[in-house]
């Protein structure tokens, strides 16, 4: 299920016959987003329950704004989720860190911290039990939050550092790079 902007929807048939074979097109089913991200992911989980998708068949989410996944990080997200409930994509972090304390801050061991990445693998109706029961008011900036809120334990795997998520100038300035590197151009 693609997550579009509204004004999206009406192309998108266009774009799955040009871009995609028969056998993929009845597949490649889209649903309007919404205003946050929370809102768009909760509209995709319900259109995926309403299009006949399985409570308990596993769904991964991921982000549009990281265009660099592979089917390596997919499989090992299904993988784990398959085993343990859900998977999260994880890298650890690479640079020191500090935490703000009273009286200025102090070190902090980065070996039990990790940068959260797409894609995230739950059961689907789990995860949209979730997104049914979450208070309004609270900013939940991924899946695994909302879900550890809830209760689950987020299982993390290997996510990889090209897995760049692209949000300002200087993330696309990069993508630009990896894509070139990709393409045999650099």
């Amino acid at each position: 299920m693609c997550v579009l902007h509204p004004s999206l929807l009406e192309t998108w048939p266009d774009f799955v016959r040009d871009n995609f074979d028969e056998g993929l097109r009845m597949r490649m089913l889209a649903c309007a987003g919404g205003s946050e991200r929370t809102e768009s992911v909760h509209n995709g989980l319900k259109a995926l329950l309403d299009n006949g998708f399985p409570a308990d068949g596993l769904v991964a989410i991921h982000d549009a704004v990281r265009p660099f996944i592979g089917p390596d990080m997919l499989m090992a997200g299904y993988g784990l989720a398959q085993a343990r409930g859900n998977a999260v994509a994880g890298v650890p972090v690479k640079s020191s860190l500090r935490m703000k304390t009273e009286n200025g801050s102090q070190a902090v061991d980065r070996s039990h911290f990790f940068h959260v990445q797409t894609p995230q693998v739950f059961h689907l109706g789990e995860i949209l039990a979730c997104y049914e029961k979450r208070p309004e008011e609270v900013l939940f900036t991924d899946d695994a939050s909302l879900a550890e809120q809830f209760g689950m334990e987020i299982q993390l795997f290997d996510g990889h550092y090209d897995n760049i998520k692209i949000t300002t100038l200087e993330d696309l300035i990069v993508a630009e790079q990896m894509m070139a590197r990709k393409q045999g151009r650099n």
